[in-house]
């Protein structure tokens, strides 16, 4: 859930990755990599490096995936 209690549907939608998913990185309207899933999403804090981007999202957890690129 976002930081202003908005649900955002993406986010959501991560819980369902499965290994071997493939996943489209992107930044603005660029694909900047394409990583496959090795396995199920799990519950990880914002990275260090991410500072003040991602504000948005609150304190709460967020998920992360392991993939290979």
């Amino acid at each position: 859930m976002n930081k202003n209690g908005a649900k955002n549907e993406t986010y959501g939608n991560m819980l369902e990755a499965r290994s071997g998913d493939v996943v489209f990185s992107f930044d603005g309207a660029e694909i900047r990599a394409i990583g496959v899933v090795l396995e199920r999403p799990r519950e990880a804090a914002k990275p260090k490096e991410f500072a003040a981007v991602g504000d948005q999202w609150g304190d709460d957890l967020a998920w992360q995936w392991p993939l290979r690129f």
